[in-house]
């Protein structure tokens, strides 16, 4: 028998342990600390009186000295025990193993690294700091304390004024997406609600949220319920708006960018956010897409934003989905796109679990416990969590004890190495020790384990209440809730501390090991019984209530996975019933998978006879799974759910509409274009809506329609238009939308047709959402065909009053509308750099709707507008490369591929590519093999044959690009392009080129192009448009020096330099004083004039970052550049001639 004196007891139990660990939540850190030094030595205080006062003196100051050390050293404020609370010795903790009080041993190094990632987020306004995304990746077994260690995160963060939120990915809850992101926020969230931080951004964050995410809010709030009491009104909102809603593909756009302007508007307001995602390997496709988005948004990085990634690495092989999202993120921090850290948390060495035995036995004998700790980490191979359940069931067991006689614990190695034998692995051990807890407390496990890692206490409740057929009991009460206390304090389950007003409070497992081991304590046959039984009973209460949005899934996936053999004909309907709304509320916020399979489960769950039965069940099935699967991709199922509704014979042709729609847009998607056209007008046609087929007819039609356009143009008051109300109506709007795409990419002649088709029916029946698209699209008709700028811009007019109607809502396609109107119709009409800024606000309601393509076909002519109107190019290069990016990002290959274009002339422009060959448009940003390939798309081929003509024009190559337009035709571009805003560029440059190689070469086929261009250039200016004036004086200036009249050329090109360089467009004051220059030195052979204009040129184009230029005249003119002066600024910005001359007066 072991001796110890009494100065060696006294140092055996004066160790108590100090927290090292932070706690689990924001709102309960002095709690848990300061109840931490309370229960300690309240313990102390109530000890066996054998225990001498001086004793107990040395315990409670010994434990206080060390609790207000660690709490100063973390900035808590502690609070000093007054009084003994009670005398009861079974609230004593001296003899208890207090595993919350153990320290982070041998994780030194890996909270050092999260620290420093926190401390470097924190810091990213200082000077110097790089302003990019930080996210950390934390891998590990299940187990190793992954979870933990990154909760020594949340005590700093709230320290430097910062919020901290933590959402965790859940088996059971995978067909609901963004569920750990919502998680998260909604900690996030909650936490502003309930805490008062410095400036109060509460505020300021719930007026912002309500001004810019617009549209974007209601999807956002059905995501993240917590918003809602954010922003209250996004109730409203979302009432609103889904009763004209439409579930599109745009829905997955539109959450994912209204989360980005979430983040975007929190990291303005608070800083930093540190956001962790638990669980990953369980997380959904759209969860990892955000994550992906949230790192690597080129228009916005998140430096106040830490994210915080934990996965198992055992359980992530090369088949798992979240694997390729792991690669890219790795990818990706090399190019430096963000920061990327990561920290893998292996078991603990030998070392490591010695301390934590030491810390649990409050000892310092370092001889008695080695041999504990050796057994205990050959067991458990140093897994915390293994070995904190195998610790725990030795003192379940006594095996492990504490003797008040001697203070000390008390252990037999020789007992604990057997029964360490007998111990299979921590599952066992988890579900042994849940066997021998009362029946009540198992119960309540085996029912929590079916709710998921997170679930409301009163769903449990209801399950164990309504087992037991009792409401209202008193004895069910108290059963009930001390069971739950016991498993508390058991740390079995853990209560999720959140703001104040919460209906129910929800509970949490303490670890995940726990619910895989309560689940496993059923059979099979109890399982599924426990199953439906839980599933019936929530589905007893109403779903519109619960505060996550969460328990209809729940409730449906337990139903789903019972026994459904055993259900009769009834309750299968029944069942069939939830799936749909399952299926409905899943798509609503772009959870096309989980919808489709929700959608499946309820039509196996049929009866045969359904279609004549059970029709207003089957019929929404059908449809909803087809939409689901067509989303997804599974075109074989959404074609066979698409038919067996059609196939339905003596049912409304309404029923219909869902299926031909989903079909419609497969086909689109699938690039099945002319089906989905003989589709359309096989349906139209059906209903009373026909198109001729004859070239006769068409042109005749067309011709008559115009005319009617044009003679009722003006009275034509889209404010007086009623609303359409006929449903036919409305989906044959629809069609006709969708007609217009169709054939404008098959290049059918009947386009123009649909268009006034669309408009007559708007001006007959009413506006519907379709309407501000029939509206422009005939603008561009007017445009485009009959050069009416003026009509045009009217009728453009008129779509943006009623797209202000109808509201920028997704199913109006206000993107669509506005990109019509402002590229294709108010760039000839207003002033391009006009259009900029609303091109910008337009590729914002883009994101917020969910229009992708449309919103970067904004950002794509935004950037080709800076282009044309002389942006730097050094600027607008490192422009293309962040949409490029993006573009690249989103699939969208029509936008990314004609950036790529225009960038590479932008490189070829800086001389960074082709130096010796400029002309050349292939490099960075188009190799060699792309230019090919887009070579054999129409529209692409378009796009280079402009660029190619642009750099040929200025850098002189103009008998080749005159050549070269004559074999395609000078209105090439017209007829790819209906309005484009290129065309007068393209006029105009071809127009010199033309003119210039009429001049060198006598060849009178060059000029008559060139007068055909002239002539383009002189109508549009009539007709209104206010970017060519400097262009028609340029064409002036190149045919009066192929006519041979000099003096009135110069006095042209004088007056084009002064528009051009008026008006901001420095590149077109480039050329044309290039042009004059050569002009002067090689017909009027004045050197001096002709030498300043060339220096003049080259210093616009060097203004406009052009050096490949600047090179070009420095090669073709050395003479020139020998011996320059320095050009008054505004003689550079006026373009006023060097000599005083009446020319320019």
């Amino acid at each position: 028998m072991m001796k110890y004196s009494s100065s060696r007891r006294v140092l055996e139990v004066s160790r108590v342990p100090v927290p090292r660990a932070v706690p689990s939540s924001n709102t309960r850190v002095m709690r848990d600390f300061c109840g931490s030094v309370n229960s300690s030595t309240d313990s102390m205080m109530a000890g066996d009186d054998d225990v001498s006062t001086d004793f107990t003196s040395a315990v409670v100051n010994s434990s206080l000295r060390r609790s207000m050390s660690s709490a100063l050293s973390s900035g808590v404020k502690p609070i000093v025990p007054q009084e003994r609370r009670s005398d009861n010795l079974e609230q004593l903790t001296i003899h208890k193993l207090r595993f919350e009080m153990v320290g982070l041993h041998g994780r030194e190094k890996e909270v050092q690294t999260l620290r420093d990632c926190l401390d470097q987020v924190a810091s990213s306004d200082s000077i110097g700091c790089t302003q990019q995304g930080h996210l950390i990746l934390v891998s590990g077994v299940s187990g190793s304390g992954k979870s933990r260690l990154v909760e020594t995160l949340r005590l700093p963060t709230i320290q430097k004024n910062g919020v901290f939120g933590r959402g965790k990915f859940d088996l059971s809850r995978r067909n609901q997406p963004f569920s750990g992101v919502s998680r998260g926020f909604t900690e996030i969230l909650d936490f502003l609600l309930n805490t008062d931080l410095p400036g109060n951004p509460l505020i300021s964050v719930r007026k912002e949220l309500e001004t810019e995410l617009g549209s974007g809010l209601p999807p956002l709030t059905r995501v993240v319920p917590m918003l809602a009491k954010v922003v209250p009104t996004s109730v409203a909102l979302d009432t609103a708006t889904q009763q004209t809603e439409t579930n599109d593909a745009g829905t997955k756009n539109q959450i994912r960018f209204a989360f980005l302007k979430l983040v975007r508007i929190l990291t303005q307001h608070v800083s930093p956010i540190v956001l962790v995602l638990d669980d990953l390997q369980f997380a959904d496709i759209d969860s990892l897409e955000l994550l992906k988005v949230f790192m690597t948004d080129p228009k916005d990085v998140y430096p106040k934003l830490l994210v915080v990634g934990i996965y198992r690495a055992n359980e992530v092989d090369e088949t798992h989905i979240l694997h390729r999202y792991l690669e890219d993120f790795d990818t990706r921090s090399q190019e430096d796109d963000f920061n990327l850290s990561k920290v893998e948390v292996g078991d603990l060495g030998l070392e490591a679990v010695h301390r934590i035995i030491q810390d649990l036995l409050a000892t310092d004998n370092d001889e008695r416990t080695i041999s504990l700790a050796q057994i205990c980490h050959s067991k458990t191979h140093g897994n915390p969590f293994f070995l904190n359940q195998f610790l725990a069931m030795l003192y379940e067991t006594r095996l492990l004890e504490f003797n008040f006689a001697t203070l000390s614990w008390v252990w037999n190695d020789d007992e604990v190495k057997s029964h360490a034998r007998a111990t299979e692995n921590v599952s066992h051990l988890l579900k042994e020790k849940m066997k021998t807890l009362p029946p009540v407390q198992t119960e309540i496990l085996t029912v929590a384990s079916c709710l998921g890692a997170t679930f409301n206490q009163r769903d449990l409740e209801l399950i164990l209440r309504g087992s037991y057929n009792c409401t209202g009991d008193q004895d069910f009460d108290n059963v009930f809730n001390e069971g739950l206390v016991r498993l508390k304090d058991e740390s079995f389950l853990v209560e999720v501390v959140e703001g104040l007003g919460r209906a129910s409070p929800k509970l949490t497992w303490s670890h995940d090991s726990m619910q895989e081991a309560a689940t496993e304590l059923l059979s099979e046959t109890d399982r599924l019984l426990l199953y439906r039984r839980s599933g019936e009973l929530l589905m007893t209460t109403t779903m519109d209530d619960e505060e996550d949005g969460s328990k209809l899934f729940v409730a449906v996936e337990l139903l789903n996975k019972s026994n459904l053999d055993e259900m009769d004909e009834a309750a299968r309907v029944r069942l069939a019933q939830l799936n749909l709304t399952a299926s409905q509320r899943a798509i609503k916020v772009a959870a096309y998978s989980s919808a489709a399979k929700y959608a499946d489960e309820g039509i196996k769950l049929l009866p045969d006879n359904a279609w004549a039965d059970h029709y207003e069940l089957s019929r929404p099935l059908h449809s909803i799974g087809a939409r689901a699967h067509g989303l997804s991709g599974n075109v074989g199922i959404m074609e066979e759910y698409c038919n067996a509704v059609i196939a339905q014979e003596g049912k409304p042709y309404e029923d219909k509409f869902d299926v031909y729609t989903t079909m419609i847009e497969s086909m689109t998607h699938h690039e099945r274009v002319q089906d989905a056209l003989d589709l359309m007008l096989g349906i139209l046609k059906q209903n009373g809506c026909r198109f001729p087929k004859s070239t006769a007819s068409i042109g005749l039609q067309t011709v008559s329609n115009l005319l009617r356009v044009k003679l009722t143009m003006k009275s034509r008051d889209p404010s007086k238009l009623k609303p359409m109300n006929d449903q036919r109506k409305i989906f044959f709007m629809r069609l006709l939308r969708s007609l217009v795409t169709c054939m404008y990419l098959v290049n059918d002649g009947r386009m123009a047709m649909v268009m006034f088709r669309s408009l007559n029916w708007t001006i007959k029946y009413g506006y519907c959402n379709d309407s501000p698209g029939a509206f422009a699209l005939v603008g561009i008709v007017l445009t485009g065909v009959l050069n009416d700028l003026e009509g045009g811009a009217l009728y453009g007019e008129h779509a943006i009053a009623l797209q202000s109607r109808l509201g920028f809502t997704p199913s109006s396609k206000p993107a669509e509308t506005m990109h019509n109107v402002y590229v294709l119709l108010f760039s000839w009409t207003k002033l391009q750099q006009s259009l900029l800024k609303p091109m910008m606000q337009a590729y914002e309601i883009g994101l917020q709707t969910g229009e992708i393509g449309f919103a970067l076909f904004h950002i794509q002519n935004w950037l080709t507008f800076k282009f044309l109107t002389g942006s730097q190019l050094d600027t607008l290069n490192e422009n293309f490369g962040t949409y490029l990016k993006q573009m690249g990002d989103l699939k969208l290959d029509v936008s990314f591929k004609i950036c790529s274009i225009f960038r590479q002339t932008i490189l070829n422009l800086l001389g960074k590519n082709n130096p010796d060959d400029p002309m050349q448009l292939s490099g960075d940003s188009l190799s060699k093999d792309d230019l090919r390939a887009r070579q054999q798309e129409p529209l692409m081929k378009t796009v280079v044959l402009y660029n190619q003509g642009l750099l040929r024009t200025f850098f002189g190559d103009h008998v080749r690009q005159a050549d070269i337009l004559l074999s395609l035709g000078h209105d090439y571009l017209g007829k790819a392009i209906m309005a484009s805003p290129l065309l007068p560029q393209d006029a105009c440059w071809n127009g010199v080129s033309c003119f210039a190689a009429a001049r060198s070469t006598g060849k009178k086929k060059y000029a008559k192009l060139a007068n055909i261009c002239r002539r383009k250039i002189k109508l549009w200016l009539e007709r209104g448009n206010p970017n060519v004036k400097h262009f028609d004086s340029l064409l002036d200036a190149e045919s009066m020096a192929y006519r041979g009249k000099p003096y009135l050329s110069v006095k042209h090109y004088e007056m084009a330099i002064l528009y051009a360089a008026r008006g901001g467009l420095v590149q077109d004051a480039a050329i044309i004083s290039e042009r004059l220059g050569e002009f002067q030195l090689q017909v009027m052979k004045d050197t001096e004039e002709g030498n300043y204009r060339i220096r003049k040129a080259s210093k616009y184009w060097q203004s406009w970052g052009a050096r490949a230029k600047v090179a070009d005249l420095k090669k073709k003119y050395p003479d020139v550049f020998q011996s320059t002066s320095e050009m008054p600024a505004t003689e550079i910005f006026l373009g006023a001639s060097h000599k005083s001359s009446s020319l320019t007066s």
